[in-house]
C-alpha cells in the first residue's frame, strides 16, 4: 500500500515539475493582458498611500534636427516657387508660420538649448484617488528639496515656505476638485487657480509610476515611462514565459492594434518581472505593416518608436517600486532618407536612430505615508488672487469660505 502511495506522489510531483518547466502560466498568474495590468497595479496599490520625490530630465540628440531640416527644405522650396512672401498669399499663411517656426528651431541658440539637459524636480503623493503635486517654479531650482525639511503646504506656510513652489491638490469629491497654488510673484502678490471641469488644463505635471490608477486626470504623454504599456487598445495580445533574464523570471507581453495612419500596425513588447510584482523591466513600442496579428509579418520590418528601460528598483515589504527609468525615442534617419531615390514603403528596411532621451530618477520614496487634511485642502492665504478656470473669473481670498469676485 505504501508503495502505491509513493508512486502516486511521485507521479504528481512529475506532473507539477513538467507544468512548471513547460513555460505555462499557473492559475494564480496572469493569463492575458488585462490580468497582467491587474498584477502590476496590485503591486503598486500595496504601497498606498505613498509619496515620491523625483527628478525628470530630457534632452534631444543631434539626429532630432533631421526632421526639422527636411521640413525646412520643403517649406523654403514652396517659398521660392511662389516668388512673393507666403503670408501675402491667400491660404498660405500657415506655411509662413511653419517656416518661421522651423527656422527658429534650427537657430544656433535653439539648437544649443535642445541639446542641453533640462531637469525638473517634483514631489507627488497619492492615496489612489486624491493627489498632491509640488514642483519648483524654475528648472534651475531642481536641487531644492520639496519634501524633507519643507513640511506640508498648510495655509499658514504657503506664503513663506512655499512662495517659490507650485502646489496642486486634487480631490475628486470636492468642489472645486483641483486647487493650484502658484506661489508669490515678483511684485509680492500671491496667486492661485481652481477648477472642476477640465482639471487637465491646470494639471500639466509629470507623473511617477502609479499604474495609471488616476483615470481621467493625467494625459498619456505625462505618464511615467513605466506605465506606457497600460490600457493600450490592443486588438490581439499574448503572454509568453520569457525565462530568466538578468536574474529575474520574465513574462513577455506581445500585442498589436491598428495605429495612425490606419494602415500602420502599432506594436508593444513588455518584459515583466514575475518575481518583482510584474514590474516592467523593458518596454518596446514599435510599428510595422502587414496583417493585424501578434507576431509581425517577416515581410514587413518592425520600426522602433520608443524603448523604456527600468534600470533600478527597490523593495518595500512585499512590493517593488521603480527608481530609474530611461525612455529613448526613435525616429527615421533623415540623413539616410535624403539619400534615397525611390519611394519608402512599409516593406523598406529603414534605419531608426535615437532622437531624445528622457530619464526619471526617484530620490526618495515613502510607502504607506499619509497627508494631513490641511495639506490636502490647500486653502489659500488671505489676499491670494486666484482664477476660477471654469468661469474665467478672478477672485480674492478673504477668509475661509469667503472671497470677493473681480
Amino acid at each position: 500500500m505504501w508503495g502505491v502511495r509513493r508512486f502516486v506522489v511521485y507521479c504528481l510531483w512529475c506532473v507539477l515539475l513538467l507544468a512548471n518547466s513547460s513555460g505555462q502560466v499557473s492559475g494564480a498568474e496572469p493569463q492575458n493582458y488585462s490580468e497582467a495590468i491587474a498584477e502590476y497595479r496590485k503591486n503598486i496599490e500595496a504601497l498606498l498611500p505613498f509619496s515620491v520625490e523625483w527628478t525628470t530630465s530630457s534632452r534631444e540628440l543631434k539626429a532630432a534636427f533631421g526632421k526639422d531640416k527636411e521640413a525646412l527644405d520643403y517649406l523654403e522650396s514652396v517659398a521660392s516657387t511662389s516668388g512673393v512672401p507666403l503670408e501675402t498669399l491667400e491660404g498660405f499663411a500657415p506655411f509662413a508660420e511653419d517656416l518661421n517656426r522651423v527656422r527658429q528651431r534650427l537657430s544656433p541658440q535653439e539648437q544649443k538649448f535642445r541639446l542641453s539637459t533640462k531637469v525638473q524636480r517634483q514631489f507627488f503623493w497619492t492615496d489612489g484617488t486624491r493627489i498632491q503635486i509640488r514642483k519648483s517654479q524654475q528648472s534651475r531650482e531642481h536641487e531644492r528639496p520639496l519634501d524633507e525639511g519643507l513640511g506640508e503646504p498648510t495655509t499658514e506656510r504657503l506664503a513663506s515656505d512655499f512662495s517659490k513652489v507650485n502646489v496642486y491638490s486634487y480631490v475628486p469629491d470636492r468642489s472645486p476638485k483641483l486647487r493650484r497654488w502658484l506661489g508669490r510673484s515678483r511684485d509680492g502678490g500671491l496667486g492661485g487657480a481652481v477648477s472642476s471641469k477640465d482639471v487637465n488644463r491646470l494639471l500639466l505635471c509629470s507623473y511617477p509610476p502609479v499604474g495609471k490608477m488616476l483615470e481621467g486626470i493625467a494625459r498619456d504623454y505625462l505618464q511615467s515611462g513605466a506605465d506606457r504599456w497600460i490600457d493600450l487598445p490592443l486588438s490581439v495580445s499574448r503572454l509568453d514565459r520569457g525565462g530568466a533574464t538578468e536574474g529575474t523570471d520574465m513574462v513577455v507581453l506581445r500585442g498589436a492594434y491598428i495605429g495612425t495612419p490606419d494602415q500602420r500596425i502599432d506594436r508593444v513588447t513588455v518584459w515583466l518581472s514575475r518575481d518583482k510584482g510584474y514590474l516592467p523591466v523593458r518596454i518596446e513600442r514599435s510599428f510595422s505593416g502587414g496583417p493585424l496579428q501578434v507576431d509581425p509579418d517577416p515581410r514587413f520590418p518592425v520600426r522602433l518608436i520608443e524603448v523604456v528601460e527600468v534600470g533600478a528598483y527597490a523593495k518595500y515589504g512585499e512590493s517593488y517600486y521603480p527608481h530609474l527609468i530611461t525612455t529613448t525615442t526613435f525616429d527615421i534617419d533623415h540623413e539616410w532618407k535624403a539619400r534615397q531615390m525611390g519611394p519608402i514603403t512599409f516593406a523598406t528596411e529603414v534605419p531608426r536612430v535615437p532622437v531624445q532621451i528622457h530619464e526619471e530618477v526617484v530620490l526618495r520614496f515613502k510607502p504607506r505615508r499619509g497627508q494631513s487634511d490641511a495639506a490636502i485642502r490647500l486653502q489659500f492665504p488671505v489676499d491670494t488672487v486666484y482664477l476660477d478656470d471654469d468661469t474665467n473669473k478672478w477672485h480674492v481670498e478673504r477668509a475661509v469660505n469667503a472671497s470677493d469676485e473681480r
